[in-house]
């Protein structure tokens, strides 16, 4: 019984490490600038954070920042997504704004706000 558990920990503890790692973004890999789309999601919300990767040669690693950035663990407002992104290894360089109406049960329009980042030391 003792072994059975023992295993059933050595096993979670590689998945977990193996999904860690797996989530792991490797900086090299992304474009000298990036252009994060950020929309405050309302009072009850964090922002919503998007990355336009559809046609990039960058996608893979772009996605795990999407991902990431969309933890709340890490942002949850501007102020850590501008840190978040100091962390790793980008500058902010500057932003634009859109308005976008929101299709959902109350429309409204929504403002999102554009920030442009750029690799430090590029």
């Amino acid at each position: 019984m003792k072994q059975k558990l023992f295993m059933f920990f050595v096993i979670f503890g590689m998945l977990f490490v193996v999904n860690a790692s797996a989530q792991a973004i490797n900086i090299n890999k992304l474009p000298k600038y990036v252009v994060v789309a950020a929309t405050n999601g309302g009072v009850l919300s964090d922002i919503d954070v998007d990355i336009r990767i559809k046609k990039s040669k960058y996608r893979s690693e772009l996605k795990k920042l999407e991902k990431r950035l969309n933890n709340d663990d890490f942002v949850e407002t501007y102020t850590d997504l501008l840190n978040e992104m100091d962390e790793l290894g980008f500058e902010f360089v500057d932003s634009f704004a859109n308005e976008v109406q929101d299709k959902g049960i109350i429309a409204d329009q929504k403002v999102r706000q554009n920030l442009i980042f750029r690799k430090k030391g590029s």
